[in-house]
């Protein structure tokens, strides 16, 4: 996907502790991951959800995004 400011991302499931799944906002150009919290219960349910996102849907969960590995 690429932001407003044309800065393009790969976009992946991750997971934290206790089954928490993520998404994984990486930069292509480098630096830092960002990483937003799904409301899923699993695995599946994630990679479903943000299949299911459209552009509009993916940039806020971007813009709601946090560093990652905090």
């Amino acid at each position: 996907m690429t932001d407003a400011e044309g800065r393009e991302w790969d976009i992946t499931v991750g997971r934290q502790s206790y089954g928490l799944a993520l998404a994984l906002f990486l930069p292509r150009d480098g630096g830092q991951a960002l990483q937003a919290a799904l409301p899923v219960d699993n695995w599946v349910e994630a990679e479903r959800y943000l299949a299911g996102l459209d552009e509009a849907g993916l940039g806020a969960l971007l813009e709601a995004a946090e560093p990652h590995g905090l």
